[in-house]
């Protein structure tokens, strides 16, 4: 309900982070979130997820999450991107509202969605998916604090909307699906569901206190209808390329991370793969369209030479800018 992402989310949602990243591999583009690296390149990924696994967990593509899909009626289980580490698990993926199509391109990248299609997010925390049910040493949900990021930019710049989607409850609690280890087939229940209409933030809180999963399904357009300036670079009707990550985070340290990208318009773009690639004037040749309907804005990828080949070496197109 978008009542409820409105009371629960008012002041985090005036947060953004601006970041300029880079896109890499013919079918899907790459981003380095300062130290936390994840590519999905068809030919790197294992090596770049085996070195990443001891930081943020092992990355895994087309996935079904523990103990399945819980929330709403419907839903099915699978083609998650999924991120574990510690007894933790992250999964995200995209999809068309309300149908199980979900064009998973099999590396972290969902699409192309087409213009006029409205396409969701799914969302899934489990805080220890090796528990046995019940276990009075089960971490639950309030063992961590969370991070979404949501960006807003249609090309290799970034523009992060970026929140913790649950350990906040400001005027009234938030309708995630709550459910433990022993769930299954559209079985959890939100806050709603459990103590009645008149739910409050104490009894979200116990909700956190109490389970380990809880799993959630959005859309951008709920947060440009409720907040406009929190994702005023956000066109529904605009192609292009959009992150959407989600972590677990000890104090300020992230312990997993799942992060997609989810691809709006007709085509996947292509990306330089080696440095030959930007010689001899070849850095001109990689575009993004950043169209509006059925309109055709194609955008250079990079400014100059130097720059695509530092994206070919490095996996960014300019050195690390701090989150504020």
């Amino acid at each position: 309900c978008l009542c409820h992402i409105l009371l629960a989310f008012p002041a985090p949602l005036s947060h953004k982070i601006k970041k300029l990243h880079a896109l890499t591999n013919p079918s899907l583009p790459h981003k380095n979130f300062e130290t936390e690296t994840m590519i999905y390149s068809r030919m790197l990924a294992p090596i770049f997820v085996a070195l990443l696994a001891p930081v943020l967990g092992k990355t895994e593509f087309r996935q079904d999450i523990t103990p399945d899909i819980i929330f709403g009626t419907g839903n099915a289980n699978g083609f998650f991107t999924r991120s574990r580490k510690d007894g933790v698990e992250i999964g995200i993926r995209g999809k068309i509202n309300r149908q199980p199509d979900y064009r998973d391109n099999g590396d972290g990248s969902y699409g192309p969605f087409h213009i006029g299609e409205v396409w969701n997010f799914d969302w899934t925390v489990n805080s220890d998916y090796e528990c046995s049910n019940m276990s009075p040493d089960c971490r639950n949900i309030d063992a961590f604090t969370y991070e979404l990021s949501m960006d807003a930019d249609p090309t290799i710049e970034t523009d992060f909307l970026v929140f913790d989607p649950i350990t906040n409850c400001a005027l009234a609690p938030p309708d995630h699906a709550f459910g433990d280890n022993s769930k299954s087939g559209n079985d959890g229940f939100t806050v709603y569901e459990k103590y009645g209409a008149g739910a409050t933030c104490g009894d979200y809180s116990e909700l956190l206190e109490d389970y380990n999963v809880l799993q959630q399904s959005w859309r951008f357009q709920f947060f440009t209808a409720l907040f406009g300036a929190s994702m005023d670079g956000w066109n529904e009707n605009q192609k292009g390329i959009y992150d959407i990550s989600i972590a677990a985070k000890s104090g300020r340290r992230v312990i997993v991370k799942a992060e997609i990208r989810v691809i709006v318009g007709d085509t996947l773009p292509n990306f330089p793969e080696d440095k030959d690639d930007c010689k001899g004037g070849g850095w001109e040749g990689y575009e993004v369209d950043i169209g509006i309907g059925d309109g055709v804005d194609m955008q250079q990828m990079f400014k100059d030479e130097a720059q695509c080949i530092r994206f070919v070496k490095t996996g960014k197109v300019t050195k690390d800018t701090k989150d504020s």
